[in-house]
């Protein structure tokens, strides 16, 4: 599946490689004014190239819309964002066409399609999380009307880890500072070390992503199979590369 919601909903599209990626939005109230810019900014945050530290791949990151809009309110219908790629390079995976990459998806989609995306992760690829980040942009719109905040940040990577007092004052410009989104100067300093000395070694390190949600509405998810937590372990379990989720001080 490549949809994602019962009543908002987006399903994303395209594979890393291939012309384009992006999103379809269903259901976003009609009549209400997008700040696109604010979508820009979004993906502005998420695109590669930023660092020594992220993936060397350039690419701009500049969205067109398809469909859904008309002097910049939404008509009800279905919002379409597409993304061109840029800097794709197919010549340099052609080795891998028939022999699968270690700590990627290339054998689970011959294993069970019979075919995958020579060129790059194809739809595993992180290159996906692009629709992600429209659909999220734009939620947060409607969110913002209610108050709601939320700002996620870098709090480990290996075995350094930033402490989580600072859940009560972090910011998202307080995170956007940092090279490493890890809002403390003397730790985001440690962890750039870290990453530069493994990548230097041709290896690589995990870590973990911390958010903070504020003033979120009472009663949201269901009882039971709906749980507000099950709903967001679902939608972050599916993110590449991730692989686990906790919630407060408990392990999901």
């Amino acid at each position: 599946m490549s949809t994602f919601g019962n009543i908002f909903k987006i399903t994303t599209f395209g594979e890393s490689h291939s012309k384009a990626v992006g999103v379809v939005v269903d259901n976003f109230p009609s009549n209400f004014a997008i700040d696109f810019d604010a979508i820009q900014t979004q993906l502005n945050r998420r695109k590669p190239g930023q660092s020594d530290i992220t993936t060397p791949r350039s690419e701009s990151d500049t969205f067109t819309v398809l469909s859904g809009t008309e002097n910049g309110k939404s008509l009800g219908s279905p919002i379409c964002f597409m993304v061109p790629n840029q800097d794709t390079k197919p010549e340099d995976y052609k080795q891998h066409e028939l022999i699968p990459r270690p700590s990627h998806a290339d054998f689970t989609y011959l294993w069970k399609y019979g075919i995958h995306a020579a060129s790059g992760g194809g739809r595993s690829s992180a290159r996906e999380t692009i629709g992600r980040v429209i659909g999220g942009a734009l939620a947060e719109q409607i969110l913002k009307l209610h108050k709601v905040e939320i700002i996620a940040y870098v709090s480990q990577v290996g075995n350094i880890k930033l402490d989580d007092s600072i859940n009560k004052t972090v910011s998202r410009d307080l995170v956007d500072k940092f090279k490493t989104r890890c809002p403390d100067e003397a730790t985001d300093k440690q962890m750039e070390e870290l990453i530069l000395d493994l990548k230097n070694k041709g290896d690589s390190v995990g870590g973990k992503v911390s958010c903070v949600i504020r003033n979120c509405p009472r009663g949201l998810g269901e009882p039971v199979f709906n749980k507000l937590e099950a709903e967001l372990v679902r939608a972050m379990l599916s993110i590449p590369a991730t692989k686990g989720f906790e919630f407060g001080s408990g392990n999901f």
